[in-house]
């Protein structure tokens, strides 16, 4: 099948681009944005950066990455997004100032497959740190200074200066 698309992995931003690439032309023209970030040099990249969120200096992203409303994204600042992570959603996503996200994550104002929360914004607060290959669901609120562990599915609010992990990551 010609058009069929890539298999999918978490954080597999190839699959997302090839994804919206297919769609109308507004999400065709923010999917060629995407691929020329991830393809350009480090100094190429802030200029891409700041002309796709229309904000100076946004935040510091690492390649490959992907935004599926850039529009709707608020950073403050000393925002780190590490790699192959991807913001997906038809409402906002805000990440405060300090905010550290892992490799390989996910974070999404929109439902994900097999998770039933409905749309809704995500809002994650300053100084937090999420750790590698996290889903970060709709309607999430996480608190002032807390820590994800690696690996969590956070469906639920995280209270402020708190831990969070999904117990199954940690077997021993």
């Amino acid at each position: 099948m010609q058009n069929a698309l890539p298999e999918r992995r978490h954080g597999d931003i190839p699959y997302y681009i090839h994804h919206f690439e297919q769609s109308d032309h507004a999400h065709q023209i923010n999917a060629q944005h995407w691929r020329a970030f991830n393809c350009a040099s480090k100094t190429q990249r802030a200029a891409i950066q700041r002309q796709i969120f229309s904000q100076h200096n946004p935040a510091l992203i690492e390649p490959a990455f992907f935004c599926e409303t850039p529009a709707l994204m608020q950073f403050g600042q000393s925002v780190f997004i590490n790699h192959n992570t991807a913001l997906l959603g038809a409402h906002s996503i805000s990440m405060n100032d300090g905010v550290l996200i892992g490799p390989n994550c996910i974070v999404s104002s929109r439902p994900i497959a097999g998770y039933p929360d409905p749309a809704a914004t995500v809002t994650i607060e300053s100084d937090v740190w999420v750790g590698a290959n996290v889903l970060v669901l709709p309607g999430v609120t996480i608190g002032k200074q807390a820590i994800i562990g690696a690996g969590s599915v956070v469906s639920q609010c995280v209270a402020a200066h708190t831990t969070f992990y999904n117990a199954s990551v940690f077997k021993g």
